[in-house]
């Protein structure tokens, strides 16, 4: 697997997926499953370069070996662990809405994108990018002559998930940016 079309493809779903909820379309399965496939990218990304003999397909879409295996090779916070641990929640069946009773865990929004942010950053740095910028993504990053005003309001709305989730937002459908639980603040050693 190409590390770098893994990290492109895990921007372009965690996007996908956050575009979806925020504006209150994303009832069907398949959509659902682009908030925990795309931190599976994430960490699959990671291990594609530094762990480059690891059998990718073999750990499947379980996110918690995929954690322990990108914890062998690099130091990660102790909270990407608890969050992902939530994000594993999600029943592989449910992508074919085949899996009965799932309920979103407190904070989904929130911990999809401290996951997400966290695990770009350390994928870009293994191309030298020191920013959290979501490569990949078409046209909101592109140069300004060639943006239109779509791509600029996309541009904004990368900007507002950022920005909230930094001050410890999680969206919800119903009432919009609210603060995260006290149980999911107290899963940080220190704020993002």
């Amino acid at each position: 697997m190409d590390a770098m079309k893994l990290l492109m493809s895990a921007n372009a779903d965690i996007l996908s997926f956050s575009m979806s909820f925020y504006y209150g379309i994303i009832q069907q399965c398949g959509a659902f499953w682009l908030a925990p496939h795309s931190i599976e990218k994430y960490l699959k990304a990671i291990l594609a370069v530094r762990k480059p003999k690891a059998d990718l397909k073999i750990l499947g879409h379980d996110l918690h070996k995929l954690d322990q295996e990108v914890r062998s090779v690099i130091t990660m916070p102790d909270y990407i662990t608890t969050l992902v641990r939530d994000l594993n929640e999600v029943n592989t069946d449910f992508r074919y809405c085949d899996s009965d009773g799932y309920e979103l865990p407190d904070d989904f929004f929130y911990k999809v994108w401290v996951v997400g942010r966290w695990l770009r950053i350390a994928g870009n740095r293994l191309y030298d990018i020191h920013n959290d910028k979501m490569f990949g993504v078409g046209m909101a990053y592109a140069a300004s002559a060639l943006r239109t005003d779509i791509h600029n309001q996309l541009r904004e709305l990368i900007n507002e998930f950022e920005e909230n989730t930094k001050s410890g937002k999680d969206y919800n459908v119903f009432s919009g940016w609210v603060d995260i639980g006290d149980e999911t603040r107290a899963v940080f050693e220190y704020p993002i």
